[in-house]
């Protein structure tokens, strides 16, 4: 079977060189962005039900009347401190965030790292390859394996650092560096293509 056969008539052919780590961590933060708003109403819910709790833990205290103290001491030091009421409620609020704060950070950096493992790991899935537009599908190849991805899979077309991202089905994407864009079909070009069968423009969705 012909290439034609599987995608019809080709209309652009763009060469892409292998994705660098750089380039796959944007590609990660481009298509968080398009999934993003799909969790945004439940991100809204637990704020306000955080917020509800946190006015209730401070209402509960205040209507109690309830009071507290505090003395510290590092002796060797020289160091004292005597801390009540609101002083020590702060103290108490820092000792929660303090903890949560580091723990964030810790996991955002351990995402960071398994990102990079996948790219690094992922080997000729994002090698250098061949994108071809047919009149019916879109050809992606490289020396180990051949796709054909059908137009209605593409959801969003997103700018990203240096490169132009076509996005499939919310959670994936094939990339167009500006310089194979460049040395190929040219960025005009390729955009009129992505529009003509997708009916996408940058940054928008279908679906």
């Amino acid at each position: 079977m012909s290439i034609e056969d599987e995608i019809g008539a080709v209309s652009l052919r763009v060469e892409a060189p292998a994705l660098s780590s750089q380039a796959y961590m944007d590609l990660q933060q481009q298509i968080w962005s398009v999934l993003k708003p799909r969790s945004r109403g439940r991100f809204w819910r637990n704020m306000l039900l955080a917020v509800v709790i946190g006015i209730g833990l401070g209402l509960v205290p205040a209507w109690l009347g309830m009071q507290a103290e505090l003395w510290i001491a590092f002796t060797r030091l020289g160091f004292e401190a005597y801390l009540e009421d609101s002083s020590f409620l702060l103290l108490m609020l820092l000792t929660a965030l303090v903890p949560a704060a580091l723990a964030w950070g810790w996991y955002v950096f351990r995402q960071v790292q398994a990102l990079h493992v996948i790219h690094a790991s992922s080997g000729e899935l994002f090698a250098a390859h061949e994108v071809l537009f047919g009149e019916q599908a879109l050809l992606w190849r490289n020396a180990h394996r051949t796709t054909v991805i059908r137009w209605a899979s593409f959801t969003a077309l997103r700018r990203g650092h240096q490169q132009w991202l076509l996005m499939a089905d919310h959670a994936s994407a094939l990339w167009f560096p500006d310089e194979a864009v460049a040395a190929g079909p040219g960025e005009a070009e390729l955009l009129a293509q992505i529009e003509r069968y997708t009916g996408l423009k940058p940054s928008q969705k279908t679906r």
